[in-house]
């Protein structure tokens, strides 16, 4: 059991969102096809590897990983496609990691200097990694935009 609930929730949380936004990402890249997808089919590798660590140190920590898709989506701050165009979608998609910027943010503000070190560092590359994520969503609504007009 974790000894630190907080620890705990932020980081459910955050593996929630990680597996809710690999799988979006890679249904819409799917949808999208081959002009945009490729983007889509390498985040969402590098999401998966960092889904995986995430998911070990969590159960390393304590915790008990739920095997509901329903809970995962409740604990999750990354919402549902609602739009209905690609240029929508990447929009949302953008917002979605910015999100888990701010929910990685969030627990390493929360537990400061008695953060463990292996967390703190795998939450630094949760977020480098979606601010790669959404520096590349950016250039490719910019690029959908034009090539749409």
């Amino acid at each position: 059991m974790f000894q630190d609930p907080v620890l705990a929730g932020g980081l459910a949380r955050v593996l929630a969102g990680n597996t809710n936004i690999t799988c979006k990402a890679r249904l819409i890249g799917w949808i999208a096809g081959e002009r945009v997808g490729g983007i889509f089919f390498q985040d969402h590798r590098d999401l998966c590897s960092l889904c995986d660590e995430i998911a070990t140190q969590f159960i390393q920590q304590g915790g008990v990983i739920q095997c509901s898709l329903e809970q995962l989506r409740r604990l999750s701050s990354v919402q549902e496609v609602s739009s209905q165009h690609i240029h929508g979608r990447l929009a949302e998609l953008s917002d979605d990691h910015a999100q888990m910027i701010h929910d990685c943010e969030f627990v390493l503000t929360l537990q400061g200097d008695q953060l463990d070190s292996t967390v703190e560092d795998l939450l630094s590359r949760c977020i480098a990694l979606h601010k790669s994520c959404a520096n590349r969503l950016t250039s490719l609504k910019s690029t959908v935009q034009s090539q749409l007009q």
